[in-house]
């Protein structure tokens, strides 16, 4: 037998020793002696109902923490939310809207799901955790679906290993906390996917209905919560997979005749919502190219990505099992003729290319498709190849100084960015991401590595996004406003000049459009809340109707979404000036002409 035959028979065993679709190839034995921590895993994941309940765990572990505690932060997220809590309160569940206007690009069905979430809590309060829910439980069924649906395939131990590397990687927790439409669809994506790759892996007499008929209902959601997104990364999958075999015999399996009506049904209500807001005709009042945009899925950030985002942002953002993933690549591609090896290799190759070629959308929200298909190939490296942290070809491990340095870098740097002191429990929650990580790098196994790897990430989300960004004030503009303007004043109605941010009317209940230029001053009985670069042109505007601006206090801030720091200053417009109860904290240095100067970059 040639070298290279070994190698194809090797990788293929790699990937699933035990599977019967690789019954043909002779078993290889592993050289190594099965260790302990290796034999504690398999009698655990013996029980499926066990490991999902783990698994399950794990993910409200993850995602809760950033989901209930960090404040809005995305625009998109603002909006979606904003709109979906207008949609319960006036009753329009077929006619969302944001401030009046109508958002083509927001498919129905992700509305429904915030608006169901808000229902049945029984409030009607911004309080955004409640429109995040969808998004955290999502993806936490788009982490059991991987077990649930890849153990048969491929073992309990393997598809375990996947499902956790998958739950953690940090654009996967991502959108889990953020309240948009990506973290449905990921789910809808992974689930129609996994089902295609059990009916191509299917002996030709084993039944595939139940799966033919998962995958269409997944595509029909995919439709209703994120337009064409998920069908066109099948799409794009599936021909990739046609174009590598020359054969399109095993699409019958997918029972399309019984399947596309019921995906069809799933998703008519997005069109009929289209039609009935655009007048009569779906996206008819929108151009031809915002319209393939806006059918490509929600978002419609304008950012250009550079050649090779599309590469370069799903291997970071899949850490940890981006440590492995090179060596995992090499054994996925040595085993290509396997079908399973096949499927996944079309899967990330094809939707990374496609992206590459076709997408001006961020790529934080679109490439996390590739995720599972990079979790399965992991997996099966560290549960079957025999190798250790230290036989690794191409390790990424970080080193136990780098991980020493790296971790509490990461959680402390953002505090760094705003001046602020980390508290005590940031700094012991650092402390014990580091050591998990150290731990982590001095495992004899790969499966052990894998084990302390997803436990370091898991505490370092709960660290970051749970405690340590929320410990921070200056980030969070419209917060630090309304603290300031509650110690300083009480709840009379704002207006607010500067701040466009959809966090602002959210937050401060302000409004949700503005002019530009703005429009300085509103009713007198309002106090006024205007950003520095704004100030001369607010102070001639109040000269001009002869009111004279009485100054409460000044607030100090910073932009996130700018990346830049900003201040405010606060406004009584008639009579004495309502006395602060309490000094606010973050209150900005008094300079003797009353303008306080922003970065240039927020201008």
């Amino acid at each position: 037998m040639t070298r290279r035959a070994k190698n194809d028979l090797y990788a293929r065993a790699v990937f699933n020793p035990r599977s019967h679709r690789n019954a043909s190839l002779p078993m290889l034995q592993s050289p190594r002696r099965l260790t302990v921590p290796e034999y504690d895993l398999r009698l655990l994941t013996q029980s499926r109902a066990f490991t999902a309940a783990a698994l399950l765990i794990l993910c409200l572990f993850t995602y809760l923490p950033g989901a209930l505690l960090l404040p809005p932060i995305d625009r998109s997220e603002v909006t979606y939310a904003h709109t979906s809590h207008d949609m319960v309160v006036d009753g329009t569940w077929l006619d969302p809207r944001y401030g009046g206007e109508v958002k083509p690009r927001r498919p129905i069905g992700t509305h429904w799901a915030q608006g169901a979430s808000a229902w049945i809590s029984g409030s009607d309060a911004l309080w955004m955790p409640i429109y995040r829910i969808p998004s955290l439980l999502a993806l936490t069924a788009a982490t059991l679906a991987i077990f649930l649906l890849t153990a048969p395939l491929v073992g309990s131990a393997q598809a375990r290993i996947a499902a956790a590397l998958f739950a953690v990687a940090p654009l996967t927790v991502l959108v889990a906390t953020l309240a948009i439409a990506d973290g449905l669809a990921l789910l809808c994506g992974t689930v129609a996917l996994l089902s295609l790759l059990r009916i191509y892996t299917a002996e030709a007499d084993e039944p595939t209905r139940g799966h033919g008929l998962l995958f269409w209902s997944a595509l029909g959601v995919g439709m209703l919560v994120n337009a064409l997104q998920v069908p066109i990364l099948v799409a794009v999958i599936v021909t990739a997979i046609v174009a590598f075999d020359r054969d399109v015999s095993w699409l019958r399996r997918t029972h399309a005749l019984a399947g596309i009506p019921i995906a069809l049904a799933l998703a008519s209500p997005w069109l009929v919502v289209r039609a009935l807001q655009d007048g009569g005709i779906p996206y008819g009042n929108l151009p031809f190219h915002e319209t393939i945009d806006a059918l490509m899925g929600s978002q419609d950030m304008e950012l250009k990505a550079y050649p090779g985002t599309f590469v370069l942002v799903p291997l970071l953002g899949f850490l940890p099992g981006l440590a492995v993933i090179a060596d995992a690549a090499r054994h996925l591609w040595a085993g290509r003729n396997g079908k399973v090896q096949r499927f996944l290799l079309c899967w990330i190759i094809a939707w990374i290319v496609f992206l590459e070629m076709t997408s001006g959308k961020p790529a934080t929200y679109s490439v996390q498709f590739v995720f599972p298909a990079f979790a399965l190939a992991a997996a099966a490296l560290i549960v079957n190849s025999g190798l250790t942290p230290r036989t690794l070809r191409w390790s990424l491990i970080l080193p136990v100084p780098a991980a020493i340095v790296v971790f509490p870098l990461l959680i402390f740097a953002p505090f760094a960015a705003v001046e602020q002191w980390p508290n005590a429990l940031v700094v012991s929650l650092a402390l014990g991401v580091t050591a998990l990580a150290v731990l982590a790098r001095q495992a004899a196994t790969l499966v052990t590595w894998a084990q302390l790897a997803v436990a370091t990430f898991a505490l370092y989300t709960v660290t970051l996004l749970g405690v340590a960004l929320p410990s921070l004030e200056k980030p969070w503009p419209a917060q630090e406003i309304k603290r300031a303007v509650a110690a300083c004043g009480g709840p009379r109605p704002l207006w607010l000049v500067g701040l466009r941010e959809p966090s602002a009317a959210f937050t401060l209940g302000t409004a949700k459009h503005y002019e530009d230029p703005p429009k300085l001053i509103a009713e007198d009985n309002r106090m006024h809340v205007v950003e520095s670069r704004w100030m001369d042109e607010f102070q001639a505007a109040a000269a001009v109707r002869n009111l004279k601006p009485v100054e409460v206090t000044c607030i100090e801030a910073f932009n996130p979404v700018l990346a830049c720091p900003v201040t405010f200053t606060v406004f009584a417009m008639e009579g004495d000036p309502p006395a602060c109860q309490s000094p606010y904290r973050n209150a900005c240095a008094r300079v003797a002409t009353r303008r306080r100067q922003n970065a240039t970059s927020c201008r």
